[in-house]
C-alpha cells in the first residue's frame, strides 16, 4: 500500500463493492519501482520477465496489470532481501526445491 501499488477494498457485510488502487502513497517509490518493473521487462531472462510473459500469454492478463502483479513481487522480493539482511539471488528456488529433495 505504500508503494501505491496495493488494491484498497471496500465491502460491508462480505460483499466487495470495489477494489482500487490506493491514491495515497509515496510517489518516489512508486516510480522507482515502476521503472524496475521496465527494466526487467527489457532484460535478457529473469523470473520478473518469465512471470510477466506468463501472466499475459499463458493467463490472458492485460499488460497494464500484469506489470503491477510483477511490480508487487518485486517489492516483496526487496522486503525479503531487506529484512533478512540478504543479496539478490536469482537462482534460489532452485535451489530449495533441490534442498527439499535430499
Amino acid at each position: 500500500m505504500y508503494a501505491g501499488i496495493g488494491l484498497a477494498e471496500r465491502s460491508s457485510g462480505g460483499t466487495v463493492y470495489s477494489k482500487k488502487l490506493t491514491r495515497e502513497y509515496n510517489r518516489q517509490l512508486k516510480d522507482a519501482v515502476k521503472k524496475a518493473v521496465e527494466a526487467a521487462m527489457c532484460a535478457k531472462d529473469n523470473q520478473f520477465k518469465r512471470q510477466f510473459l506468463r501472466l499475459t500469454l499463458e493467463q490472458g492478463l492485460p499488460a497494464h496489470k500484469a506489470k503491477l502483479t510483477v511490480a508487487r513481487s518485486i517489492l516483496v522480493t526487496l522486503y525479503g532481501m531487506w529484512k533478512n539482511g540478504e543479496t539478490y539471488d536469482p537462482d534460489i528456488a532452485q535451489k530449495r526445491k533441490e534442498g527439499n529433495k535430499k
